[in-house]
């Protein structure tokens, strides 16, 4: 037993530290517990070779995607503006610079959503309430059904872009709001849509 340790102490100190006792007191055996030996060993020199979660339970979180680059949060003006130049944001043109997950160009930029035209009323459906950050690649292929960020008669707005029968169409995930139909109206894609999260 671990000297000056009792045996309910050594029973403690064992659950917080997730180890076993033989391990504790002895140094012999599996560290953890529900491990066998041959595992003890295997990760502690090659991280790469340990591919188990070493407490025999199963992990409920995975690693997050790399991070590809940070990009300028910008204002809806800036937006605006942004969507009839090629001039790339400098650091002070920016409220900050964010990391952004996905694979984006040189152009991409953030918003942060102000309105609810986004937003869903329905539960377990794709939702963009205030204060969610979207991240806007100019240089994706606009495609049916993408997210966008559009300039439409001065404004810029957030909406699903949708095609059908040869009409084009903003369209709200809010129902209280109303569908646009584009098809004759001078609208520049700003960008689309590639991710999305939600500040703490």
């Amino acid at each position: 037993m671990t000297k000056g340790l009792s045996h309910t102490s050594l029973v403690r100190a064992c659950r917080a530290m997730d180890v076993s006792a033989e391990w504790l007191s002895f140094g012999k055996g599996a560290m953890h517990p529900f491990q066998s030996p041959i595992q003890s060993t295997k990760g502690l020199h090659d991280p790469a070779e340990q591919t188990q979660p070493t407490t025999g339970l199963i992990s409920n979180v995975s690693p997050g995607p790399a991070i590809l680059g940070r990009v300028p949060l910008i204002s809806w003006v800036q937006a605006g503006d942004f969507c009839e130049t090629v001039d790339l944001f400098e650091p002070g043109d920016a409220e900050e610079w964010l990391p952004c997950p996905a694979t984006h160009s040189d152009r991409t930029y953030a918003l942060r959503i102000n309105g609810d035209s986004m937003t869903s009323p329905y539960p377990g459906q794709r939702s963009y309430p205030p204060g969610t950050i979207v991240f806007v690649d100019p240089d994706r292929q606009l495609t049916n059904g993408c997210r966008v960020v559009a300039k439409l008669e001065g404004d810029v707005t957030f909406k699903t872009y949708s095609e059908d029968m040869g009409r084009k169409y903003l369209r709200p995930i809010n129902p209280s709001w109303k569908t646009q139909d584009i098809t004759d109206l001078p609208v520049i894609i700003c960008g689309i849509v590639i991710g999305s999260y939600m500040p703490e």
